[in-house]
């Protein structure tokens, strides 16, 4: 797995104290490629704290007057009074938690509960109630709980650019240690960049006008790392830009990071839905999308796909996506070749690629991977050349010269 890009040293230091947790305190309580299952959720946590510190009291004292008002009223009655997406009303946190010994794992599943309707799934993803049952019956709840408890994730001293790269890194640490596991929902940044600026490459001139909107979506949103890549890459063109980033996910774990990444670096906490995209499209029409598609997954070729998009006929759809990734990429053209417009692909990378082709949103151009107009534009990076004769050669693709 590719290292992530080096970050600030004090970031640096301060992840590797989060980490200095699997050291301390998980060790032959949890197999090693279970540490970032622990580390990451407790990062959250502490973080999402901080941000709500200095008006936590008023929160709790204003919501409390509120009453028995529905729970999206009084989001949206939070939202507007103090700007907060998100809040807890708990008056527990870690530092009050770890100051006592006695019922922890209550402590902590009590304050848990208190955050706002709308993050309480990443929770319930991360399997916090379980992750907490098994640090409390290995007597290591309580020191965890203070060893998170003195560190400072605060605003003032970790933007959340910051933040963001101390949870890259705690991640590129956690998804090390799981090995080929981790690949089913995270992209290596590095492989990212490239794809980016293959993006946005056209565009470049449409990117830096003054009042420019931009939507990113990635269907196959995993650990959110694209969508927090393609979006720092747009501010880092033009700062002025404004940015609204969508995405949807499948597996719970890396739904609950992708959500809690966006978060904790001031998203907004719907930004990215739960749910098989294939199967139920929680932004059917919209018009921009890059994704790493995950051809290996078996549901590919079920029934229920083949009965959505209406393609019955014999073949690798009917018979199902193969195990290799050649014919994955097969499977994918044949699919778009009939549904969509033209499409670039990466052959023989992890994490490629390419626009559904759906019709843009109104007033805002499609962008799509290595794609424009509905043709392949050939790039004049060396690499992105060579993987498209590839895929010229496989697949008989007509390319713009």
């Amino acid at each position: 797995m590719t290292k992530p890009a080096t970050i600030s040293a004090s970031s640096t230091m301060t992840a590797r104290i989060v980490w200095d947790t699997a050291d301390k305190f998980l060790r032959n309580v949890v197999e090693p490629n279970e540490y970032g299952d622990y580390i990451l959720p407790f990062t959250v946590l502490r973080r999402l704290e901080s941000l709500l510190a200095d008006t936590k009291p008023q929160v709790i004292e204003y919501v409390e007057s509120l009453g028995e008002m529905p729970p999206h009223l009084i989001d949206i009655a939070v939202k507007q009074k103090f700007g907060l997406s998100f809040y807890n009303v708990s008056p527990l946190d870690l530092k009050a938690i770890a100051s006592v010994d006695d019922n922890v794992d209550k402590s902590v599943l009590s304050y848990i509960a208190g955050f706002s309707h709308n993050i309480a799934d990443i929770w319930s993803s991360f399997e916090f109630p379980r992750l907490v049952a098994t640090l409390a019956s290995a007597n290591r709840l309580h020191a965890v709980v203070r060893h998170f408890s003195t560190l400072d994730l605060s605003p003032d001293k970790l933007s959340n650019t910051a933040m963001g790269d101390i949870f890259e890194d705690v991640m590129y640490r956690a998804f090390n240690k799981k090995g080929k596991a981790a690949g089913a929902f995270y992209t290596p940044r590095d492989a990212i960049k490239l794809m980016v600026d293959v993006l946005f490459a056209a565009d470049e001139d449409s990117l830096v006008g003054e009042s420019t909107l931009r939507s990113i979506y990635d269907p196959t949103a995993g650990s959110g790392g694209i969508l927090l890549v393609a979006q720092q890459a747009l501010l880092d063109m033009n700062p002025a830009i404004q940015v609204t980033l969508f995405g949807q996910e499948l597996m719970p774990s890396a739904y609950a990071l992708g959500k809690a990444d966006l978060l904790i670096q001031g998203g907004r906490p719907d930004a990215i839905k739960r749910g098989d995209t294939l199967l139920h499209d929680e932004y059917e029409g919209d018009s921009r999308s890059a994704l790493r598609p995950r051809f290996e997954r078996g549901h590919l070729g079920s029934k229920l796909y083949r009965l959505r998009r209406g393609v019955l006929e014999p073949g690798p759809v009917q018979a199902g996506a193969g195990r290799d990734s050649r014919s994955s990429w097969a499977f994918e053209d044949l699919h778009e070749a009939e549904h969509c417009r033209r499409g670039c692909r990466l052959p023989n990378c992890r994490s490629p690629r390419v626009g559904k082709g759906l019709r843009p949103r109104d007033s805002e151009p499609a962008h799509r991977f290595g794609a424009s107009q509905g043709r392949c534009r050939r790039r004049s990076h060396r690499a992105v050349r060579r993987m498209g004769d590839q895929v010229k050669e496989r697949f008989r693709t007509d390319f713009d010269r």
